[in-house]
C-alpha cells in the first residue's frame, strides 16, 4: 500500500507533522484573547479580549494562535487564513471541551395548541432550518402543514404568516421538558467555519462545533448540507481534541491535501436534506494525505468516517472506533488501493 505508515511523530513516506500545520509549537508572533465578557472594540489581549470568533480570527497573521476563553460563540462563515511551515497558525480552547461554536439557540416557552394533545406552539418571527432535540440527540423533520405535523412524532412546521413554530417532541411530551434548538445555516455561508483556497497551515485544538445545519436552503438546484467546521480546497491542517454535533455534517474536507484529524469525537452529525454527509467527512476531486486517527465517530443515520471523492491517494483511517451508523461505520468510495483503514473498530460494517 502507498498510504503513509505512521511511527511515532512521522510518517514514513516523508511526510513530517509540520506538514500539516503540526510541528514543534513555536513561540507565536502574537497571542490573541476572545472572551465572552470581551469586547470587539478592545485589544484582544489576555486583559482586553474581544468579544466574538469572528473578530478574533479577523486579526490573525501567519504564527498567531487564538486563545478562546470558556464559553458558547456564533460561527463565523467563510475566512481565508494563511499560515505557513515556519509559522502556523493555533486556534485554541483556553480549556479544551469548554468552548462551544455553536449555530444554533435554544427556545423556550413552548405552549400546547388548544385542543391538541401533542402539539406544542412558539412565537418565531425568524427563520427556522431545522430543529433538535439536543438531550436525546434527536432532529426533527420538517412538515409542510400543521395538520401533517399532528399525525406524527418528532417534527416541525413553521407558519410563516401566523409567525409560530409548532413541533410534536419524539416521546410526545412537552417540549420544555427537552432542550430544544433552532438552526438557521445557510450553505454559502452559514458553515461554522469554512476555509478557502489559499488557507494552510491551521492548527484547531480542544473546540466543539455545534448547531449547524439546515433543511430548507437550496443552492444551484440542490439542498446541501451545512458544515461545522469546512476545508474546501485548502492543505496543511491539524485538528485535535475536538467535537463535532448536531450539524448536517461534521468535519469536512473538499479537494484538500495534508489534513490530519486526531483525537476527534464526532457524533449525531447528518442531514436531512443530503444523503452524502457523514460524521468525518472528505469528498470531491482528489483528497490526498488525509489522516484520521484516534477518533471516536458514533449514532448518525448516514457514514462514520466516510472518503467519497474520485481519488484518495496516501489516506488513512486508523486506530478508530465508529458505532451506530446507518449506512457505514468507514468507507473509502470507489474503492482506492492507495488508502487504507486499518487497527479499527467498526461494528457495523466498513467499506
Amino acid at each position: 500500500l502507498l498510504a503513509p505508515v505512521l511511527t511515532g511523530d512521522v510518517l514514513l513516506q516523508g511526510i513530517n507533522y509540520a506538514d500539516y500545520g503540526a510541528g514543534p509549537m513555536l513561540k507565536p508572533a502574537r497571542t490573541f484573547y476572545v472572551s465572552t465578557s470581551g469586547n470587539d472594540n478592545a485589544k484582544g489581549s489576555k486583559e482586553a479580549p474581544f468579544a466574538t470568533f469572528q473578530k478574533g480570527l479577523s486579526v490573525l497573521k501567519a504564527g498567531d494562535t487564538l486563545t478562546i476563553a470558556p464559553g458558547d460563540y456564533a460561527g463565523a462563515g467563510v475566512k481565508e487564513l494563511v499560515g505557513t511551515a515556519e509559522k502556523p497558525i493555533v486556534i485554541r480552547a483556553q480549556i479544551p471541551g469548554t468552548v462551544v461554536i455553536r449555530g444554533d439557540k435554544v427556545v423556550k416557552g413552548f405552549k400546547q395548541v388548544p385542543g391538541e394533545k401533542f402539539a406544542y406552539e412558539v412565537f418565531r418571527n425568524e427563520p427556522v432550518g431545522g430543529v433538535k432535540e439536543r438531550d436525546t440527540l434527536s432532529y426533527y423533520y420538517p412538515v409542510s402543514s400543521f395538520e401533517e405535523l399532528k399525525t406524527s412524532r418528532a417534527v416541525w412546521f413553521h407558519d410563516v404568516k401566523k409567525k409560530k413554530l409548532y413541533v410534536v417532541t419524539s416521546d410526545g411530551k412537552a417540549p420544555d421538558t427537552h432542550v430544544m434548538t433552532v438552526c438557521t445555516g445557510d450553505p454559502r455561508e452559514g458553515h461554522g467555519l469554512q476555509l478557502l483556497g489559499k488557507s494552510a497551515y491551521l492548527h484547531f485544538d480542544g473546540l466543539t462545533f455545534t448547531g449547524f445545519d439546515s433543511y430548507v436552503i437550496k443552492w444551484e438546484n440542490r439542498y446541501y448540507s451545512v458544515k461545522s467546521l469546512y476545508f474546501r480546497k485548502s492543505s496543511n491542517m491539524k485538528v485535535t481534541n475536538c467535537r463535532f454535533f448536531l450539524n448536517g455534517c461534521g468535519l469536512t474536507g473538499n479537494t484538500v491535501k495534508n489534513i490530519l484529524v486526531e483525537n476527534c469525537v464526532s457524533y449525531a452529525n447528518h442531514s436531512l436534506a443530503d444523503d452524502s454527509a457523514a460524521n468525518i467527512y472528505f469528498v470531491t476531486g482528489t483528497n490526498e494525505n488525509c489522516i484520521v486517527r484516534k477518533c471516536t465517530p458514533f449514532k448518525s443515520r448516514l457514514s462514520g468516517i466516510r472518503f467519497y471523492a474520485a481519488a484518495t491517494p496516501g489516506c488513512v483511517i486508523e486506530k478508530c472506533v465508529s458505532w451506530g451508523h446507518g449506512v457505514s461505520d468507514f468507507q473509502v468510495k470507489p474503492p482506492d488501493k492507495r488508502a487504507v483503514i486499518r487497527e479499527c473498530v467498526a461494528l457495523k460494517y466498513a467499506t
